[in-house]
């Protein structure tokens, strides 16, 4: 008797439902998680719009290298510019097409790097030293290995200001790292960034000596 009972008053109690308010937050709740999911956000959108403008300018400092038909002071003819802007040479386009071409490496290098590297904490990261790094120690390299061939074929008005310009953008780096270090930001980590491909694209490897 008494399980039947039981049952009974199981079977005859009223099922609750959930308000219809309560829904209503549920699926806000679901709807604004799945947006934050799938739609990026707008910051990180503006992240990633200042590393395309970075793009621009180091595309523009890269084909300001090599605008003028030698090496002049504000044209020092980087190799990181002028070795695939010579390949493209061989293909019959525009000038200004070959000159876009031969940049195109180094700022696809930039993209990668600063999509991939710049991240939290926006601390400059170790691959990105080392990078910077060995570009230091092979264009300090190159520039002393260049200095006779750059006296002689350049002067020596043109080899010096190759080597101040370098000076200074090795120094920018610096600076810009121990600003990381201090505060690390996104801004100062693509600050970075920009420095060093600016610098690979404009006068790292300034062409020092007999044209061909």
């Amino acid at each position: 008797m008494d399980s039947l009972k039981f049952q009974r008053r199981v079977l005859t109690r009223p099922v609750k439902f959930a308000q219809p308010e309560a829904r209503l937050d549920s699926l806000r709740f679901a709807s604004v998680a799945l947006a934050g999911n799938v739609i990026p956000s707008k910051e990180s959108m503006d992240k990633k719009v200042k590393i395309f403008i970075g793009a621009l300018v180091i595309g523009a400092i890269g084909m300001l290298s090599m605008v003028a038909n030698y090496p002049k002071i504000y044209s020092p003819y980087s190799f990181t510019v002028v070795i695939p802007t010579l390949f493209a040479s061989s293909l019959e386009l525009p000038k200004a097409a070959i000159y876009i071409i031969g940049i195109l490496p180094l700022l696809a290098l930039y993209l990668v790097w600063s999509l991939i590297f710049i991240k939290p904490p926006f601390s400059v990261p170790k691959p990105t030293i080392f990078l910077a790094g060995l570009f230091i120690i092979l264009s300090i390299a190159f520039n002393v290995s260049s200095y006779t061939y750059g006296i002689q074929y350049q002067g020596q008005t043109h080899t010096f200001l190759m080597y101040a310009y370098n000076i200074i953008y090795i120094g920018l780096l610096a600076l810009v790292l121990k600003l990381n270090k201090t505060d690390a930001s996104f801004n100062n980590s693509l600050g970075f960034n920009l420095v060093l491909f600016s610098w690979l694209g404009w006068v790292a490897f300034p062409w020092l000596g007999e044209l061909i």
